[in-house]
């Protein structure tokens, strides 16, 4: 028989410490509790809504070709992002480097609610394309500062480093910008 939060929160509350409780009442609390259907959030908040963008296909750099970008972004909307995202560096760029991919629209809008501030920074790792030559298949590991604006339907990727071609990033960063922040 289906249990209502009620009856789930008056079984549980039978319960008490010294009180003589027996096996018999702890199963039933139990049993109350395992045919509790109700799927109401306790707290419902009809504001959050989630979204999520990803690109199937990899994204070439628009601005010098230098770079290739697959990226997911899952979010809730005016609140935060997470983006995850992993780039394959083809060319050697330069050691500031700018990586310019185009978004959709719908996604662009979404991440400006979001993120209010001009640049968000932040450090990656890199997974180079050279090895230690006594550890053939042991890629090396290193970091690079990132900056990540939004410039009308272009993600910008800053970064100063010294990658070469083969070099990748792949990593996951969450986005939250607060009001005041700005």
């Amino acid at each position: 028989m289906a249990t209502n939060r009620e009856q789930a929160i008056e079984a549980i509350e039978s319960i008490k410490t010294g009180k003589g409780n027996t096996a018999v009442d702890v199963q039933k609390v139990l049993i109350s509790l395992m045919e509790y259907t109700e799927t109401t959030p306790i707290i419902p908040d009809e504001s959050i809504k989630p979204f999520r963008f990803n690109n199937n296909e990899e994204s070439i750099d628009e601005t010098n070709k230098k770079a290739k970008l697959l990226y997911s972004f899952i979010g809730f909307e005016k609140r935060s992002v997470n983006f995850t995202f992993r780039i394959d560096f083809l060319k050697v760029p330069k050691k500031i480097g700018i990586l310019s991919f185009k978004l959709e629209k719908e996604l662009v809008k979404k991440l400006n609610e979001i993120i209010i501030t001009q640049n968000v920074h932040f450090i990656v790792p890199i997974k180079k394309a050279k090895t230690l030559s006594d550890l053939k298949t042991f890629p090396l590991i290193g970091g690079i500062g990132m900056n990540l604006s939004i410039k009308e339907e272009q993600l910008e990727l800053m970064f100063i480093s010294s990658l070469e071609r083969g070099d990748s990033i792949f990593t996951s960063i969450q986005i939250h910008t607060p009001k005041n922040f700005s």
